[in-house]
């Protein structure tokens, strides 16, 4: 289970993954929490990463966001959880294959 104070630390991404998803779900943000499945929410894995790339424009000068980080991504805050890392540590590569060994 999540806890408050971890979901405190990746509040602004949660805030914009589910802005994101909510836009590609044609749903109002508000009806998403951290804890709804992506596969649930009838989400494929080529959706989610169509949402992920949005973020490009939003970053100039980051690096890609790693894709296939994507596949360990099962609810909208673990999905929150992987952009926040990805901003936080300059969206390399190695921010995210990082914390996959920090689980």
């Amino acid at each position: 289970m999540v806890t408050r104070a971890v979901i405190d630390t990746y509040k602004p991404s949660l805030s914009l993954v589910r802005r994101l998803l909510a836009a590609r779900l044609h749903l109002d943000e508000a009806v998403l929490t951290e804890t709804d499945r992506l596969d649930d929410l009838g989400l494929t894995p080529l959706d989610v990463a169509l949402v992920v790339l949005r973020l490009h424009p939003r970053k100039p000068g980051y690096a890609n966001f790693p894709i296939y980080a994507l596949s360990s991504a099962t609810t909208v805050g673990h999905l929150a959880q992987l952009v926040e890392l990805w901003l936080q540590r300059g969206g390399t590569r190695e921010s995210i294959a990082a914390s996959e060994g920090e689980e």
